[in-house]
């Protein structure tokens, strides 16, 4: 009986504690609220530029009109797919969608936003809506709302490669976020081991920290999974040591025909 007691006693402070420390969460907003004036622009990695408008295709629409519209933006008859999408924007979030790419593949990010944004808020289960505009602010270089958008995305999906490599760009540009930036980039290697834009992320990150052993390998993990971006490496500073060693030079020649 004894024995029960204290077992009972141990199951109920354990319990407590439990309750205590809630239910974890998930990745918190570090951008809002600060002041972004000294972030270090960088451009983002050739795979990874926005692909705006390259989820919507003619058959996700039962509107024959509408479909002919994806497939004028998609050739590059922009005029022709906003005189069709803008009839039907306000009635069919295919058009309002296409609507809002086409305007942001005009140069005007600005009138692209006003339709995603409450694009987005109608149709919170389409977290793609949510990516792209995310892009459309990261082409505005108004991160802090890129970041929500990402964030809103992982709250509801944690597992979109996409997302942990967009919001790990962002913190490669803040010093003070860069172990922040290690991890999206390490997640999106979890989620896709074959990704060669998050491995040269890395490999970028402890190349600039002196690490050059992690970034010989970071390195290495980049090319055999198809980075392509030979002049970004040749130009890109954090590679100024890494480029001395002979491993290096051996990879170069071997990728690098």
């Amino acid at each position: 009986m004894r024995y029960l007691m204290i077992l009972f006693g141990l199951v109920f402070l354990f319990s407590r504690e439990l309750s205590a420390q809630g239910t974890p969460k998930g990745p918190t907003a570090k951008l809002t609220g600060n002041d972004l004036s000294g972030i270090k622009f960088r451009k983002k990695l050739a795979n990874k530029q926005p692909g705006i408008g390259s989820t919507w295709e003619e058959s996700s629409t039962y509107n024959k009109n509408i479909a002919l519209a994806c497939n004028n933006m998609k050739s590059g008859n922009i005029e022709a797919a906003i005189d069709t999408l803008a009839k039907y924007s306000s009635s069919d979030n295919d058009a309002a969608y296409g609507l809002a790419c086409c305007y942001y593949k005009q140069g005007k990010p600005d009138e692209a936003i006003k339709i995603m944004q409450p694009l987005c808020n109608q149709n919170p289960v389409k977290t793609y809506y949510l990516l792209e505009l995310a892009w459309m602010y990261e082409t505005k270089k108004e991160f802090a709302k890129a970041e929500e958008c990402y964030m809103k995305i992982i709250s509801k999906d944690a597992n979109q490669s996409a997302v942990w490599y967009g919001l790990g760009y962002i913190y490669t540009m803040i010093p003070e976020l860069l172990n922040h930036a290690d991890f999206c980039f390490s997640r999106v290697l979890g989620i896709d081991p074959k990704d060669p834009d998050a491995a040269y992320e890395l490999c970028l990150m402890a190349a600039a920290e002196g690490d050059l052993t992690v970034a010989l390998s970071r390195f290495e993990q980049a090319l055999q999974n198809g980075f392509w971006e030979k002049d970004r490496i040749s130009k890109d500073w954090q590679l100024t040591d890494l480029r001395k060693i002979d491993s290096y030079k051996k990879l170069m020649e071997r990728y690098f025909k």
